[in-house]
């Protein structure tokens, strides 16, 4: 076992760190877009007239889809910081 000192930023544990915070802050990130996309597609001025409750029309239909697929893209960016988290090729030694 040699006793050489690693930057901090190349230990094991500082990028799986990194990678966990960062599929954390996959959900704030996608509230925020979910958020913006209705704002600019005029869901949430829809939203506000005719109530909390909307069918899937013409109008409506296209954005809750847009929406739908920003979740699943956001919760598989997650998934894939979590895995490159976990699947680190470097393990730590057992000693």
């Amino acid at each position: 076992m040699s006793n050489e000192k690693k930057p901090i930023r190349d230990r094991v544990w500082f990028k799986r760190a990194i990678y966990l915070i960062l599929a954390i802050a996959c959900y704030p990130a996608m509230s925020f877009t979910i958020q913006v996309i209705s704002d600019v597609s005029g869901l949430t001025q829809w939203s506000q007239q005719h109530g909390p409750y909307f069918i899937l029309n013409e109008i409506t239909g296209p954005i809750v889809m847009t929406n739908f697929f920003v979740i699943l893209f956001f919760i598989a960016l997650s998934m894939a910081f979590i895995f490159k988290a976990f699947g680190a090729t470097e393990e730590l030694p057992i000693d």
